[in-house]
């Protein structure tokens, strides 16, 4: 009963807390309109399609990893042994999270994270083939 109260008084104060303290104004319609200023270019469209085939192919390895038990993955967040489900629901969101990201960030800076983005990719890639890893159909 006593943890019940404390999360409820927690909750009451945070949301006072919120409500008491100035804010700008959201435009609901668009509530990430102001971190969405400069539109997606064609360059940048071209290495989100980019980006995406080549972590699709990263995940088709991953794949191959998690029915091999020779192998085990290296990503902190999939853990050493993921399921199909977990890998492909991982990069579901990882592709979301990078067109949402490239969105946000200035237009000028945006090579600079396609070219990290892409070359860290087939870093992952091209060593997991050399390990042995292939895709198999």
């Amino acid at each position: 009963m006593l943890k019940r109260n404390i999360k409820t008084f927690s909750l009451l104060t945070i949301l006072l807390i919120l409500f008491s303290t100035p804010a700008q104004a959201v435009n609901w319609n668009n509530p990430l309109e102001k971190f969405y200023a400069e539109p997606l270019t064609k360059k940048d469209k071209y290495s989100i399609v980019a980006f995406n085939v080549i972590q699709t192919i990263d995940m088709l390895q991953t794949f191959e990893i998690v029915d091999d038990p020779a192998y085990y993955e290296t990503n902190p967040i999939l853990g050493k042994h993921p399921s199909k489900e977990q890998v492909l629901g991982y990069f579901i969101l990882r592709g979301i999270g990078h067109y949402h990201v490239t969105k946000i960030i200035p237009e000028k800076y945006r090579g600079v994270w396609h070219t990290f983005s892409i070359v860290a990719n087939l870093d992952t890639i091209q060593n997991n083939h050399s390990i042995g890893i292939r895709i198999g159909f």
